[in-house]
């Protein structure tokens, strides 16, 4: 039987239709809210983790390929060609966050190392003893007249040596080769002389006075090499010039060429009678054990007086020698460039350069992750030797590519061409010594490298550290954290006695 639907039936169910299209229209509300704080909020948390994962990724592989080239340095005979792979894409999240793309360059016009190192050969060089000028007679008395300059030379041991300098504005070398001995310089002239004094024997004694006002400023250097040799400094004179008594004094242990020796200067002393007179000296106590402190300063009685005493190590020649040098520069290129084109995180650096790992952020600064092989550490004897292993990157031969970009995975083969190494060290038989080690270091990512190289035990950097030069910099930069891609150069002199280097040349492939 059919059943006729009145008016209020079809207006239930025309309500019921509405409810429906209500509840279709949150739900979809729903979703697209969802998806809107996915994409504003919990995406972006998600990609930058991922990208940092992809960072630390690159930084691993270019570690291994460090590794893989100085294996290969390591088994020079065995001419294998190793592929690492370099991923240049990050992670995705599909549907809605692609991978992040990366570039790989072999770019060694960017990065420049040179090493200067400087080798001595000492020869002996002893002036005529028993000679000098006329008034010192056999190394005694006092010269009046004439501003010199004047000279003796003594080779003797347990003697005692007295002159007096008189004359005005006068110079006076004095050489002494023996010990036991002892020299007593007086100054009475109203203006004053400048004294050379060098001292070679252990036991020995010098004393410098002055006993009359002096107008000017005199100047006293004075060399000891040996042990238990003693300085004496009696200035009682009145000073009353605008300028001041000056000593620069100098103590090493003799090895007969090449200095100094050991620590045999810790037993020498620098005695100073402390006046009112204007007075300054500087004193340095030399070693070859790494015994190295920074310049200690104490004030004397007269206003601007002090007195500067300071222990360094490194090369001198001996008294009574030549040291004739010969300076040799070796020059290396190499980078390997990896650019990771965040989107989530800022876009990153990461290079391998001169045998280095290095992260940077482009124009904001970079640091070490992988350290290069350079080093520098103390033998038994307590010399200081640099180690340098410097790896030069050139390009794998006519038609290779050179770069690569995208979200591939990238390989790169290297292939050993060579390996040279040399020693040079200070050597007292054959008289022949590092007389000066320089490391030049051309870079976009100086702040790096300055800081590990700053790194180096105390005393080995001259002047503690090393310095930076670059173009002209805008606002807000400076030579450490130059603009990207400005290039700075680094550089520093190493006291050191002992230089080991060798250079892996090694042929780069992106494939």
């Amino acid at each position: 039987m059919r059943y006729w639907k009145t008016i209020r039936q079809r207006r239930r169910r025309a309500r019921a239709g509405q409810v429906s299209a209500v509840a279709v229209v949150l739900g979809l509300l729903l979703v697209v809210t969802f998806i809107a704080n996915y994409l504003a909020q919990t995406l972006p948390s998600q990609m930058q983790e991922l990208e940092f994962e992809h960072t630390l990724q690159v930084e691993d592989q270019l570690g291994r390929i460090q590794t893989a080239v100085l294996a290969e340095a390591t088994h020079p005979h065995q001419p294998l060609a190793l592929t690492s792979p370099v991923t240049l894409g990050s992670q995705s999240l599909p549907p809605f966050a692609p991978a992040s793309t990366g570039s790989l360059v072999l770019d060694p016009a960017s990065f420049s190392l040179s090493t200067q190192y400087s080798v001595a050969r000492v020869f002996q060089a002893a002036p005529h003893w028993g000679m000098g000028s006329a008034c010192l007679g056999t190394g005694n008395g006092t010269c009046l007249l004439g501003s010199g300059p004047y000279s003796y030379n003594a080779s003797a041991g347990n003697s005692t040596f007295t002159v007096t300098i008189a004359a005005a504005s006068s110079t006076l070398f004095y050489n002494i080769s023996g010990s036991g001995d002892t020299l007593s310089v007086s100054q009475t002239g109203a203006t004053p002389s400048n004294l050379q004094i060098i001292v070679v024997g252990s036991n020995d004694t010098v004393t410098v006075s002055e006993s009359v006002p002096l107008v000017l400023s005199p100047h006293y250097t004075v060399q000891f090499f040996g042990q238990n040799d003693q300085l004496n400094a009696l200035v009682a004179g009145a000073h009353s010039g605008p300028g001041t008594t000056r000593f620069l004094t100098s103590f090493a242990g003799d090895n007969g060429g090449l200095c100094p020796f050991d620590n045999g200067s810790a037993s020498d002393t620098f005695n100073l009678v402390d006046t009112s007179n204007a007075f300054t000296a500087n004193s340095t106590w030399w070693n070859s054990v790494g015994y190295v402190t920074a310049p200690a300063t104490q004030a004397l009685l007269a206003p601007n007086s002090f007195a500067t005493f300071q222990n360094r190590t490194g090369f001198l020649p001996c008294g009574f020698t030549r040291a004739v040098g010969t300076i040799y520069t070796t020059s290396f290129l190499s980078g390997l460039k990896v650019h990771l084109a965040n989107r989530y995180n800022p876009p990153e650096d990461i290079l391998y350069e001169d045998g280095a790992v290095i992260l940077s952020h482009p124009g904001s600064g970079s640091f070490m992750t992988g350290p290069p092989t350079i080093s520098i550490h103390r033998s038994l004897l307590g010399a200081e030797v640099a180690n340098f292993t410097i790896v030069n990157v050139v390009g794998g031969g006519k038609g290779s590519p050179t770069s690569e970009g995208g979200t591939a995975t990238a390989g790169v083969s290297t292939q050993l061409l060579s390996v040279d190494s040399f020693q040079v060290q200070d050597n007292s038989t054959t008289g022949v010594a590092l007389a000066g080690l320089w490391l030049n270091l051309t870079t976009p990512y100086p702040d790096a490298w300055a800081q590990y190289l700053n790194a180096f035990p105390p005393g080995v950097l001259v002047g503690g550290a090393v310095s930076c030069s670059t173009g002209a910099l805008p606002s807000g930069f400076s030579c450490l954290i130059p603009p990207s891609g400005q290039l700075s150069t680094l550089s520093g002199e190493l006291l050191v006695s002992e230089l080991d280097f060798s250079a892996i040349t090694v042929a780069v492939t992106i494939q």
